[in-house]
């Protein structure tokens, strides 16, 4: 669906605006009971909490969270002052539901628990907007819960499937194709012939959009055991937290995305526009801006199309609320700058008026490129479209927000934003490091036979048993990097944490961790396993030919994988907590390509 409009317009209407101004958006949490009245929202007295309230004022993480149980709360005049709407609820209730429809529908949150789809039936708006009625409740045991979507910030530490006991809803006016499916029950774990569905799809959990708000319903929640669990907690304000804007989903490297139609303020004079989801700068001279939350250490990845080579605009980062002062970002902050491609202080991949690229490669006007801006402590790394340009020492604060500049002087200097996208990281680490970036192989040292050759910005594992590795030792760790197979049984692995190993390729294998590239293996030896240690749970790759992601976070003695985005292993080991990477040339038939490799020091092991 097209969303052409004026951004900053859409941000501030029906009480969206306080989830944008405030430290900490409001949500109002009604568990008024107008049939069926649930033990987790009965109260003992008046002015005491029931547990479900209890539990997620406890929980709330970047947002607070208003309890009631009086329906009058619900008005239009009311809502303004609340960024979403959290319901637990049951029959009729004496509320003004038009306004409450019409909250979500121009920004407003709303997050139904359990019964909220067992609520207002005489409003057709209300069953839409949330995407199902109640149908009954044929189960009420252990059940197995299948997670579809593990990107979303409310199954992010669920893992691929998990049991719980539990109340288990089916529905109606229910259709797959108009939500987002987060989790569902695995039919297998119960007598399907109580169910009414003859496909046995019943989803547990879903998101959606509605108009220019968010929708988040799960059906878990019936039993006072499944509040003091912390996986449904965490389950429940991941929720809340995406219909606000505080967390996005992740993208296949596990990078979270900052989509423009929650959470963006403009600073200043002029606006960006907003055509499916892409961001188009209008107006002189402003900054649009993430306000939920301020980033401290992270790596932001920001997609930039140039009507011109020489439209201007900037990425800043790390700077206060800006309210109405677009020039605090500039006096405060850093920009990492777009415009022209000669390398100076005020062009593309420079620090703005402190320090100049190297290089600018730029691709045409019109064209997309990609920014990867790392800031760790006082350190600033800039790629541009995959090559490093800029490294910086800077001095200024070393926490704040993220936006993008309005910077137009005429209507040919142009500049659109997307796929803005961010990945947090510790406040103790310790630096950013590209390894291997496709120009060459310098640092890197082959041990065994055979060898790693460099070709089109990748290096291809020929012949082996060898291991081609990076002389640099390193604690706790973030890698990234991606790599391809030429056949399903192509074997390859990335080893971490061994000693050096001179030219014996197998000390990596005896002292250190791999882990594993091949799809054909058994699961103790596939794509994703621990070698010979930890099983993987599934492979998530794309097909042969096909470039891949593999994320490996390592603290302390805690392994955790991931690969295209999905969590496929967590192990905790025993052996070094400090050493070497490298990767893998198994054999003559196995030519894996790797490329862009990096690796995020998290500073040392814990």
């Amino acid at each position: 669906m097209s969303l052409t409009r004026i951004a900053v317009l859409a941000l501030l209407v029906a009480g969206a605006s306080p989830a944008l101004t405030e430290e900490r958006p409001k949500v109002l949490f009604l568990t008024h009971s107008a049939g069926f009245k649930h033990e987790v929202v009965t109260r003992e007295a008046d002015d005491k909490l029931s547990l479900a309230e209890k539990k997620l004022k406890a929980s709330a993480r970047g947002f607070q969270v208003d309890c009631t149980q009086d329906c009058s709360e619900v008005t239009a005049e009311k809502l303004a002052q609340y960024a979403a709407v959290v319901f637990y609820t049951t029959g009729e209730l004496p509320i003004d539901a038009d306004a409450l429809v019409d909250f979500v529908r121009r920004g407003g949150g709303f997050v139904g628990i359990h019964c909220a789809t067992d609520t207002l039936y005489e409003h057709a708006g209300y069953g839409e907007m949330i995407g199902a009625r109640f149908d009954g409740h044929p189960w009420h045991e252990e059940v197995s819960v299948r997670v579809e979507d593990r990107r979303h910030p409310a199954t992010w530490n669920l893992g691929p499937s998990f049991a719980i006991t539990d109340e288990i809803y089916q529905f109606k006016e229910w259709d797959r194709a108009k939500v987002q499916v987060l989790l569902s029950l695995d039919p297998a774990s119960v007598d399907a012939s109580l169910g009414k569905r003859d496909d046995g799809d019943y989803a547990l959990a879903w998101t959606r959009r509605f108009g220019d708000g968010r929708v988040f319903y799960t059906a878990l929640g019936h039993r006072p055991e499944v509040w003091e669990d912390a996986r449904f907690l965490d389950h429940v304000v991941g929720g809340v937290q995406w219909t606000l804007g505080l967390r996005g989903e992740r993208d296949d490297q596990g990078f979270e995305r900052l989509t423009f139609d929650k959470g963006w303020v403009q600073g200043g004079p002029g606006r960006f526009a907003l055509d499916d989801d892409i961001a188009t700068t209008e107006g002189t001279m402003g900054l649009w801006h993430y306000a939920p939350r301020r980033f401290r250490n992270f790596i932001l990845r920001v997609g930039f199309r140039q009507q011109r080579i020489e439209s201007n605009s900037g990425v800043f980062v790390r700077f206060p609320r800006v309210d109405g002062d677009p020039w605090l970002p500039v006096k405060e902050g850093y920009e990492i700058q777009i415009a022209g491609d000669k390398p100076d202080k005020s062009s593309t991949g420079s620090i703005y008026s402190f320090q100049a690229a190297t290089e600018v490669p730029l691709k045409p006007a019109g064209e997309w490129n990609e920014y990867e801006i790392a800031a760790i402590g006082q350190e600033y790394t800039v790629r541009l479209n995959g090559r490093q340009i800029n490294r910086y020492m800077g001095e200024r604060s070393l926490e704040g927000m993220i936006g993008l500049q309005n910077h137009v002087h005429d209507p040919e200097s142009i500049v659109s934003y997307r796929d803005v996208r961010v990945l947090e990281l510790p406040d103790d680490a310790a630096g950013y490091h590209v390894l291997f970036d496709g120009k060459g192989t310098e640092g890197w040292k082959m041990a065994g036979p055979g060898s790693f050759e460099l070709a089109d910005g990748t290096v291809f594992a020929k012949g082996g048993m060898g291991l081609f590795w990076f002389d640099r030792e390193f604690a706790d760790q973030l890698v990234m990097l991606e790599w391809k197979t030429t056949r399903k049984e192509d074997n390859s692995g990335v080893f971490v944490r061994f000693p050096d190993p001179g030219n014996d390729p197998w000390i990596a294998v005896n002292q250190g961790y791999e882990i594993q590239v091949c799809d054909a293996a058994d699961p103790m030896h596939r794509t994703g396993s621990i070698y010979s240690f930890k099983d993987v749970t599934h492979i998530p790759t794309k097909e042969v030919g096909q470039w891949n992601t593999m994320t490996i976070r390592i603290v302390g003695q805690r392994y955790t994988v991931w690969v295209n985005g999905e969590l496929v292993n967590e192990y905790t080991g025993e052996r070094s907590i400090a050493g070497r990477l490298g990767m893998q040339n198994h054999d003559d038939t196995s030519p894996v390509a790797y490329r862009d490799v990096r690796v995020v020091d998290l500073g040392a092991a814990k």
